[in-house]
């Protein structure tokens, strides 16, 4: 998960936790001397279009800004989508919300005391992470994990009992306790709940000339050129996941970075950058028709798969299956580096990161195993001092671990 530019520190965990990961981030800024074009506590009030002058228009609030324009030839959208909270419609959530017993994952930060009995609703790495955390918790009894299907290797905190899909947050009595009612007519009397059920795609500073919340309008083809439409789960149409499709500005001109799910977000992002730069000094290598073509085709593929359901395709649209983002990933490296072989042979992805991400599962459960038996912090001790290239090894040591703990050949066949 780390910049192919400055690998993690050596002997971090396997599976950091997130101060880990902050401080990396931080050492990267360091590391690159950054901070002097960055400017923080400073809001985009507005990002518009001045066609008559052909450039960017920004409208910036904050020390130091008056509300003035700025402006810009190029303008990278990447204010991320991990800020406004995805609220399920489920029956009496909003009661439980505004009562304080049931809040969403955007506002936790560490574990807290928040009584004996806890619900975890949703099934991502975040509503696991969470379940774990809290867990482990001394005033924690019971943690009920509220997925569409248990994982083949659950967690291995025995406080931890899996439940389905939660149908109505009935009423809150008067010593706070409240009861969730399953799609399956069961029952649990719980103390808080923390709701893990993702974010929404929100752009406010984009005006509707430029974007529109809504579904793209049907059919497809035509690739809609006019605008941009967000329907919370996408922004669509754009040309490699990134630039839009227009005609009304040059596509390289604006970007919209990051916007994939199910990847390892920080050397995706990073691969994408290197387009990004390569795509504004030789524009015309981004072969506009072409990747309308890729646009069409995977919107096709997804509307057969969800059966014309339109909602599905965009809320599937940004969803990468476990082997794309590599795909990805080295299909923009090439682009950027087809006449520099040894910066392409750098940043290509290493064989060994695919196979390994295939079994992140696998190997998160044995890795948390080895968290709970205090093996973990010996077993990466000093890798990658000498190379990074000491990761490969140790993570198929990990995996021979994990497949003989459970009785699986080398070839992934039960024994």
């Amino acid at each position: 998960m780390c910049f192919a530019a400055l690998p993690f520190p050596p002997s971090t965990a396997v599976y950091p936790r997130a101060k880990v990961v902050e401080d990396y981030l931080d050492s990267f800024i360091s590391h690159f001397d950054l901070s002097s074009n960055i400017r923080l506590n400073t809001t985009v009030e507005r990002l518009e279009r001045d066609e008559t002058n052909s450039f960017w228009r920004v409208r910036l609030s904050g020390p130091g800004y008056g509300n003035e324009w700025l402006r810009f030839d190029k303008a990278v959208v990447a204010n991320g989508h991990y800020r406004v909270p995805r609220i399920p419609n489920i029956l009496g959530l909003d009661k439980w919300i505004a009562a304080g017993k049931a809040v969403h994952s955007a506002w936790y930060r560490r574990p807290v005391d928040s009584g004996s009995a806890i619900l975890v609703v949703g099934g991502g790495f975040s509503g696991r992470d969470i379940s774990m955390e809290m867990a482990g918790l001394p005033s924690t009894s019971v943690l009920y994990f509220s997925v569409i299907e248990p994982p083949l290797d659950p967690t291995p905190n025995s406080k931890i009992q899996y439940r389905g899909r939660v149908a109505e947050f009935l009423a809150i009595d008067e010593e706070g306790k409240g009861k969730v009612r399953y799609e399956d007519g069961a029952e649990d009397e719980i103390d808080s709940c923390i709701v893990a059920t993702g974010y929404k795609m929100s752009l406010p500073f984009l005006p509707d000339s430029l974007i529109q919340t809504s579904l793209p309008p049907t059919p497809i083809p035509p690739i809609p050129k006019d605008k941009l439409y967000n329907s919370t789960y996408h922004i669509f149409p754009l040309l490699k996941h990134l630039f839009p499709v227009t005609g009304k500005y040059p596509p390289t001109s604006l970007a919209f970075p990051s916007l994939l799910y199910r990847v390892s977000p920080i050397p995706l992002v990073e691969a994408q950058s290197h387009a990004m730069v390569k795509f504004w000094t030789s524009p015309e290598l981004l072969d506009v028709d072409a990747e309308v073509d890729a646009i069409v085709s995977r919107y096709e593929k997804l509307k057969v798969k969800f059966e014309g359901d339109e909602f599905q395709v965009a809320k599937r649209y940004f969803v990468f299956e476990p082997s794309d983002q590599f795909h990805y990933r080295d299909e923009l490296y090439t682009l950027a580096y087809r006449d520099d072989e040894e910066k392409l042979k750098k940043y290509l992805t290493p064989n060994w990161h695919e196979e390994i991400y295939l079994n992140t599962s696998l190997l998160r459960a044995e890795w948390e195993e080895m968290e709970r038996t205090g093996e973990a912090e010996d077993f990466v001790r000093g890798v990658g001092e000498v190379s990074r290239d000491e990761w490969e090894g140790l993570m198929y040591k990990l995996l021979e671990r994990a497949l003989a703990r459970r009785g699986i050949s080398e070839t992934g066949v039960g024994i």
